[in-house]
């Protein structure tokens, strides 16, 4: 299992925060999620035209994805911009559904409205338990990413905010939070690449290694925003805090596709646990 990415990987996690940086700040996400339509239809074109749903799906799928783990480095910077375009749950989870009901075949590439058969015994645990594992872990990668992001806002604001005649940085408690902070980060963001080399594993040991990270990972994203939106202080729970948008995406995330605490049970019942977590 490879922990660190290989070319391919850096320069599409290069070429994806190339576009949000250029084109989908903060002001844009408050004004595609105030607006009441769901999300941005010209920005979904523009992702599509970037390749971004091609390269979540692998060779098999109608994709051209060289693992999970492209999807999981495209979602995680979803998560850190607060994008609204549903890439998960309206185009990656249903992919990846179908693609495992045609026994691994195309699941994407779909021009418009299809009608799909499915062989009764696809048709019904194996299909959503792939759709549930997909999403699960598709949410964890947000959910990373958006932690990721809370904190270097907060580091930011406690550079620039003053008390006492000083920058809050310079508090030695205030230092020793931001420390414990991006070390959940990093243990999170630890677990990813596990996730995404178990998507690919027997359905058993795919089933636990997922709610393993999940229940992990969410976890953590919660404790984070947490305390991010308290270090920031009353500002922190307006709407104009970006970092209030970050809590309350990841309690989204939570919300959706089985939270922490169901997760967590779930793996404690899976007969596979020891093997979803070993390296090998």
């Amino acid at each position: 299992m490879r922990v660190t990415l290989n070319e391919d990987e850096t320069q599409l996690v290069a070429s994806v925060e190339r576009l949000l940086d250029g084109e989908y700040g903060f002001d844009r996400h408050r004004r595609t999620a105030e607006t009441g339509g769901g999300f941005d239809h010209g920005f979904w074109r523009v992702m599509a035209d970037q390749g971004w749903m091609a390269a979540c799906l692998p060779e098999s799928a109608g994709g051209y994805g060289q693992s999970p783990n492209d999807a999981l480095l495209i979602l995680e910077r979803c998560g850190a911009a607060l994008v609204v375009e549903p890439l998960l749950s309206g185009f990656v989870v249903p992919a990846m559904a179908l693609a495992t009901a045609n026994g691994g075949g195309h699941g994407g590439g779909e021009a418009g409205p299809a009608a799909i058969w499915l062989p009764r015994m696809l048709a019904g645990d194996a299909v959503l338990a792939a759709a549930l594992d997909w999403g699960a872990a598709g949410a964890a990668a947000e959910a990373v990413g958006s932690m990721a992001a809370a904190v270097a806002l907060t580091v930011e604001y406690a550079r620039t905010r003053s008390q006492f005649g000083r920058s809050l940085s310079g508090f030695q408690v205030i230092q020793h939070r931001l420390a414990a902070l991006a070390t959940e980060v990093e243990y999170a963001r630890a677990l990813l690449p596990l996730l995404a080399d178990r998507l690919t594993a027997a359905p058993e040991v795919r089933r636990a290694a997922v709610s393993a990270a999940r229940s992990a990972i969410t976890a953590a994203a919660r404790r984070v925003t947490a305390d991010t939106v308290q270090l920031h202080g009353g500002i922190g729970v307006t709407n104009e805090a970006e970092v209030s948008h970050h809590f309350r995406r990841v309690a989204a995330l939570d919300l959706g596709w089985g939270g922490a605490r169901e997760h967590l049970a779930r793996y404690r019942t899976a007969p596979s646990r020891y093997a979803a977590l070993s390296s090998g």
